[in-house]
């Protein structure tokens, strides 16, 4: 898979599942505004420091959605995460991600970050051993 788009996010994750993603402000609200535009797929190449990923066990290179059918499946494959679901689903994610700016810019001193991972009746995430934590950094 060729990683289309440059962003300035940074992922890891661990053999058993673990995933974090984790950038600014601006960064999650272009990643909004590409998710809106519906056009899928959508691949990104994420940033790698130079410093080891610890507690994690690598980097990942990139992030990846894919327009699919129902629930979203969250899984890692070599070093790219990819998200796959209907479009109101990945709408769903979206909105999430919106309502973790604003609560950090409402608690600005106050870190802030997303869990998601499948639990019964989850409104939009398919049993998958990922569990996906997107955090917001202030600067």
């Amino acid at each position: 898979m060729s990683l289309q788009q440059n962003l300035k996010m940074t992922g890891c994750f661990t053999s058993n599942g673990d995933v974090e993603l984790a950038t600014d402000l601006t960064t999650l609200r272009e990643l909004i505004e590409r998710l809106n535009d519906k056009a899928l797929p959508q691949s990104f190449k994420l940033y790698i420091p130079a410093t080891a990923p610890a507690p994690y066990d690598d980097y990942l290179e990139g992030l990846a959605f894919r327009a699919g059918d129902g629930l979203l499946n969250m899984e890692v494959i070599g070093k790219v995460l990819f998200i796959s679901g209907s479009e109101e689903n990945i709408q769903a994610l979206s909105d999430d991600i919106g309502w973790l700016i604003e609560e950090i810019e409402s608690n600005a001193n106050l870190e802030k970050h997303l869990h998601l991972e499948h639990y019964p009746d989850h409104p939009y995430l398919s049993p998958s051993p990922v569990s996906l934590v997107i955090r917001g950094i202030t600067s």
